[in-house]
C-alpha cells in the first residue's frame, strides 16, 4: 500500500487529493462533526474510522468501523483494496450520503433548534 502525508492544502487540492485517493482513514480521537468524512464522501471515497459517534452517524455504508489500533486499520485497508467492487459500492453509496448534508439543510436544523430554546 502507498501512503503520502502531504502537509497542509487548499482547498482545491483537498479535493484533489480526495478524488485520487481510494480510502480515506480518520484515526482521531475525536470528531464533532466530521468534516473530513463528509469531505470524502462527496468525492465518493470510502471511509475507515475510529469508533466515534460523530462519523458513525454519518458515514453509513459508506465507510468501516475499527478499533483504534495500527493492525485494525491495516486489516481494513487490506480487504477493502482485494475487493474493489466493495471500495466501489462504498464511494458510491457515500457520495449519496453526502449528498444529504447541504448548508440550507444545516442553517434549517440550527434555526430548529435555536426556536425551540
Amino acid at each position: 500500500h502507498k501512503f503520502k502525508l502531504v502537509g497542509q492544502r487548499t482547498s482545491n487540492q483537498v479535493i484533489e487529493h480526495y478524488l485520487q485517493s481510494d480510502i480515506v482513514l480518520i484515526a482521531s480521537n475525536s470528531e464533532s462533526q466530521s468534516l473530513v468524512a463528509l469531505e470524502a464522501m462527496a468525492s465518493s471515497t470510502p471511509v475507515i474510522y475510529a469508533p466515534l459517534p460523530a462519523v458513525y452517524s454519518i458515514v453509513g455504508k459508506a465507510g468501516i468501523q475499527v478499533e483504534k489500533s495500527p493492525e485494525a486499520f491495516c486489516h481494513a485497508i487490506t480487504e477493502l483494496s482485494l475487493n474493489r467492487s466493495e471500495l466501489s459500492n462504498m464511494g458510491k453509496d457515500g457520495h449519496l450520503l453526502a449528498k444529504q448534508y447541504t448548508w440550507q439543510d444545516t442553517i434549517t436544523k440550527l434555526n430548529i433548534v435555536y426556536l425551540e430554546l
